[in-house]
């Protein structure tokens, strides 16, 4: 349980961090990814959903 709750946390925490550390690099690979995710939003939805 505690190995599952690190790593699903991480997905959340690492980006942050590397965010906070190095806003300047990390500002354009984040902005892709966000734009990728608008375009794919409801693919992404549904295979999360299922």
């Amino acid at each position: 349980m505690v190995v599952f709750t690190v790593i699903a946390a991480s997905t959340v925490t690492v980006p942050v961090i590397g965010y906070l550390a190095a806003h300047d690099r990390m500002a354009r690979p984040l902005g892709s990814l966000r734009s990728w995710l608008e375009q794919n939003n409801a693919t992404v939805m549904a295979v999360l959903c299922w």
